[in-house]
């Protein structure tokens, strides 16, 4: 009996959860005007679906991510993604990194500061999704690597290497990119290039943190 109670128990809190996102649907097609109001309209819902227990709702969260992205709609994008990082941690960071690609961190915007937090929570999960992402052959995606990177290890010359390498890349965005990041984040040219060609290991530093020292 005990077992049963807790099967329907279950199956009501995934109901509700399941009704939430629908809800959160309508309301994202509705809310013509984004302000302070509609995002007030929708933070009830997210937060509802900001649980563990909202994990089965991965791959939908998901296909409207990615669905909200694609339409260049940064506020409901933004209104999925906090949702799926609350409600799946380091499983979302993936879909939150592809999302990045596309982000301009518009006024109001809040994915990257939902990637920031999910680096924090799980660094190890994303130093090895950044350096796949600053492997990868779309340039999109190795800049978000290269960005990635930089915030983890933020004053540190760890991946120094990698981002100084990249201002040689053949894509005149990453390269501008590289060179930004040389100057603001490491405060040092591409001169250093050969020194920290190989990376060294060391704590993890989260651009959130202390920073530490710069060399």
């Amino acid at each position: 009996m005990t077992g049963t109670g807790g099967t329907g128990n279950t199956a009501t809190e995934r109901a509700a959860l399941e009704r939430a996102l629908s809800e959160l649907d309508a309301r994202l097609a509705t809310d013509a005007e984004r302000g302070h109001d509609a995002r007030r309209r929708c933070e009830q819902l997210v937060e509802q679906l900001r649980t563990p227990a909202a994990a089965f709702l991965r791959p939908e969260l998901e296909r409207r991510l990615a669905r909200h992205v694609d339409a260049g709609d940064s506020f409901a994008r933004d209104r999925i993604a906090h949702a799926l990082a609350g409600a799946c941690g380091q499983d979302a960071l993936p879909a939150l990194l592809r999302a990045m690609v596309t982000d301009r961190n518009d006024d109001e915007a809040t994915l990257q500061l939902d990637v920031l937090n999910l680096f924090t929570a799980w660094p190890e999960t994303s130093l090895r999704l950044s350096l796949e992402c600053a492997a990868s052959d779309d340039p999109g995606t190795r800049m978000v690597g290269l960005w990635s990177l930089a915030v983890i290890d933020f004053g540190g010359d760890t991946y120094f290497g990698l981002i100084a390498d990249a201002a040689r890349d053949p894509n005149p965005a990453i390269r501008a990119h590289a060179m930004t990041t040389l100057g603001t984040v490491f405060g040092s040219p591409p001169m250093r290039t050969r020194t920290y060609a190989t990376p060294r290991t060391k704590p993890w530093r989260s651009r959130r943190g202390d920073p530490g020292p710069r060399r």
